[in-house]
């Protein structure tokens, strides 16, 4: 597994894409409405969307992915980082926050490599 964080629009997508040579079909875009699954695309984008949905229904995102560990080592996760700046009032936003940076945790443990992408300049991490 090979995770890239970073904010959004800072190249995540685009240093993934040249350093494992991905196509559009090789992404998949989450979305929040949707519960976290495996999909066949090898690069899984948007993460923190997945984590927002749980947010929003209340329920531990790290316990949705644990599962799925397994079927995630041969993929690339790309995950917004949220968890910076000033905490949220709003109750889901904050429990968006702290389910995600939980499971940014999880990840990084469980990864090979963890990239971190600013203005297009990945760092690795691990």
């Amino acid at each position: 597994m090979i995770l890239y964080l970073g904010g959004a629009y800072q190249g995540k997508s685009r240093t993934a894409a040249l350093a494992h040579h991905l196509t559009s079909r090789d992404f998949y875009r989450c979305r929040r409405e949707e519960q976290p699954f495996v999909p066949a695309q090898r690069c899984i984008c948007g993460l923190h969307l997945w984590a927002l949905g749980a947010a929003e229904r209340k329920e531990d995102f790290v316990e949705l992915l644990s599962p799925l560990l397994p079927e995630l080592r041969d993929k690339i996760l790309l995950c917004d980082d949220i968890t910076g700046g000033i905490v949220p009032v709003d109750p889901v936003e904050r429990r968006w926050r702290e389910e995600l940076g939980k499971a940014l945790q999880r990840l990084a443990t469980e990864s090979d490599e963890v990239w971190q992408v600013f203005a297009g300049l990945p760092m690795k991490l691990k």
